[in-house]
């Protein structure tokens, strides 16, 4: 008789529900923990009530498991090497529909693994991948190298998202010192590659950061993977950007926009005009990064690209004290911000409402920036914080709050050390 009691504690443990809970007018804790262990099989009855309980579709497979494990790796695969998230999501809607019946325990994990991952793509860590990462932490136990090494590499992601980036390399690295114990594909080595990449960058540990990311463009480009190319490119185009070497960020940044061009990929043209711009910007092309900036707006698709571009461009306008049109950017960076359903723009919306306080609206200037200064701590965006904490205290000398001006320079100083990580003077 076929076994299902993995099946039953992964469900079990992803619906947040205890044993107890769930043997509850059907059997004894003691005799549901035997079978989710699969140490016995239970009447047909007791497996019913079960099922019913988790509503759970045990349906037959209508090919083998193997066959049918074989089919959704292929379609893994190419979900992560093309990174297409429409895609994505009608492939989980796919496997959603199809039952769990996996007599192998194996496949039974490989299948839930490559599901974490295709709700990371689709969902990022909203439900329902909290709740398969949950239940999946709880079992890893039972992984073998495989699986142990996929696991890692969904938790490095997930911490990634969490923007807990120790944690995140820390995950990676674990799976890396598992990599000798079986045989790893190239494709799962690249993707990887470009995770830690682009880890290392937000760590600015630039030299890593290069490294590892060169080394995922490599198997990227052979295998004409142009997506995930692009956007290989354009993390190791920041890394040089932020080591200072302008001229090899521009160099990478080109390649990458005629690959955008030969694909007719609007999305990575808009952010390549982004960090072009960036660029014009570091080397005091006013001019030109306007005009980049203003391409991207132009061709993005995302409400987050379009917000960065647009703080951009005021900062580039406030430079050449344009301040007609920094005030206008500012309306439109506002109301756009009032009107995505993005919630990442909530971080986006305070430079908007600072720079519209100090350009424009002056009654409201103190108490904007304070409000502002206050956001960026709490959500520890230090180097904002500093930024408008030296406006502010700029404000206050000039209208001779001498002490109030000194309160605001000294916690300007304050979020200048938390940004560089200092806490002693000596670490100057």
């Amino acid at each position: 008789m076929r076994r299902f009691g993995h099946i039953i504690k992964f469900e079990r443990l992803k619906q947040n529900m205890k044993q107890v809970t769930l043997a509850e007018g059907i059997c004894q804790p003691s005799y549901l923990s035997r079978i989710e262990n699969n140490s016995i099989v239970p009447s047909g009855e007791i497996i019913e009530m079960i099922v019913n309980k988790l509503k759970l579709n045990i349906s037959p497979f209508d090919m083998p498991e193997s066959e049918f494990i074989s089919n959704v790796k292929n379609k893994y695969k190419e979900a992560i090497l093309f990174k297409d998230r429409e895609k994505t999501s009608l492939l989980l809607q796919e496997l959603n529909q199809k039952p769990v019946n996996f007599s192998d325990v194996t496949l039974f994990y490989d299948f839930q693994l490559m599901v974490l991952r295709l709700n990371l793509i689709s969902h990022g860590i909203q439900f329902p991948t909290k709740n398969i990462l949950f239940a999946l932490s709880e079992l890893r136990n039972h992984f073998n190298y495989q699986q142990q090494f996929t696991f890692y590499i969904n938790i490095g992601f997930v911490k990634c998202i969490e923007d807990d980036l120790e944690s995140s390399l820390e995950n990676f690295q674990k799976a890396i010192k598992i990599m000798p114990h079986f045989k790893c594909k190239a494709w799962e080595i690249a993707d990887m590659e470009y995770a830690l990449g682009v880890v290392y960058l937000d760590l600015h540990r630039y030299v890593s950061a290069i490294a590892y990311t060169k080394h995922s463009i490599i198997f990227f480009d052979k295998n004409l993977y142009s997506t995930r190319s692009i956007e290989a490119y354009i993390v190791l185009s920041i890394a040089y950007k932020n080591s200072q070497n302008y001229e090899q960020a521009l160099s990478v940044l080109k390649l990458a926009q005629n690959k955008s061009l030969l694909i007719n990929h609007q999305g990575h043209l808009s952010l390549l005009h982004y960090n072009i711009g960036a660029i014009d910007t570091l080397q005091g092309k006013s001019e030109s990064a306007i005009t980049n900036y203003l391409e991207c707006i132009t061709l993005s698709n995302k409400d987050l690209h379009t917000a960065s571009s647009m703080v951009a461009l005021i900062i580039e306008f406030a430079k050449q004290q344009d301040y007609t049109s920094v005030i206008e950017w500012c309306q439109k960076g506002i109301s756009l911000c009032k009107n995505s359903s993005d919630p990442t723009l909530k971080f986006r919306e305070p430079h908007f409402l600072c720079y519209q306080a100090i350009y424009g609206d002056g009654d409201n200037f103190e108490r904007t920036l304070q409000k502002c200064i206050n956001t960026f701590e709490h959500h520890k965006e230090f180097r904002y914080s500093h930024k408008y904490s030296l406006k502010l205290a700029e404000y206050y000398l000039e209208n001779k709050k001498y002490k109030k001006a000194a309160i605001q320079y000294k916690k300007a100083n304050e979020y200048l050390a938390l940004k560089e990580n200092r806490k002693f003077t000596e670490d100057l």
